[in-house]
C-alpha cells in the first residue's frame, strides 16, 4: 500500500472532529441546552445529526485504513457539506426570519458561510489529487463520473432535508 498523504491525515482528523462536535451538539439538543425547537423538528434534527456524526466517524476510519469506501464516504460528506453551505447562503434570509430574531449581524453569517464554502470546496478538490487517488487505489476512476455521482447523491440529501423543513414550516409535516 502507498504511503498515506499528510493532508489525508488532516482530513481524517477533521472528520473525527466534526463527528465529535456534531455528537456533542446532538446531545445538547436532546437535553435542551442548545436550542428550543418543537418536538417533530427536534426528532428530525437529532436523527439527522446523529447520522452525520456516525458517517463522519465511519468515513474517518475507512480513510485511515485506506479503504475505497472510506474515500467515497468522505468525498460524499464533503460534497454534501459544499451543497449544504450553498443552500445556507441562498436561504439565509429565510432562516433569519424563521429560526432567529433578525439582527445586524447578518453580514457575519454570509462571511462565515462564504469562508466555510471555500474551505470545503478546497478540501473536496483535494480528494481528487493524484497522491490521494493513488493512496486509495482510485487512479483509474473517471473523475467526471465520480463528480456526477457525488453531486447527485449530495443534492438528493440536501433537497430532501430542505423539503422536509419546507413542509414542516407549512404545517404539512406533523409537529
Amino acid at each position: 500500500m502507498h504511503k498515506k498523504p499528510l493532508f489525508v491525515k488532516l482530513v481524517i482528523i477533521i472528520l473525527f472532529g466534526a463527528g465529535f462536535t456534531i455528537a456533542v451538539d446532538c446531545a445538547d439538543i436532546i437535553t435542551g441546552k442548545q436550542i428550543s425547537i418543537t418536538s417533530g423538528l427536534k426528532v428530525f434534527t437529532i436523527i439527522y445529526m446523529a447520522l452525520i456524526s456516525v458517517l463522519s466517524f465511519v468515513a474517518g476510519i475507512g480513510m485511515w485504513r485506506g479503504k475505497k469506501w472510506g474515500w467515497w464516504l468522505g468525498a460524499f460528506l464533503y460534497m454534501y457539506a459544499v451543497l449544504w453551505t450553498i443552500k445556507s447562503l441562498i436561504y439565509l434570509p429565510w432562516l433569519f426570519g424563521y429560526f432567529v430574531k433578525p439582527h445586524n449581524r447578518n453580514v457575519y453569517y454570509y462571511i462565515k458561510h462564504g469562508i466555510n464554502l471555500v474551505v470545503r470546496v478546497l478540501i473536496f478538490i483535494y480528494f481528487f489529487k493524484g497522491s490521494v487517488t493513488e493512496y486509495f487505489v482510485l487512479q483509474q476512476q473517471s473523475k467526471i463520473k465520480t463528480l456526477i455521482i457525488l453531486f447527485v447523491l449530495g443534492l438528493i440529501v440536501v433537497v430532501g432535508c430542505y423539503l422536509f423543513l419546507y413542509y414542516y414550516r407549512s404545517g404539512t409535516v406533523p409537529r
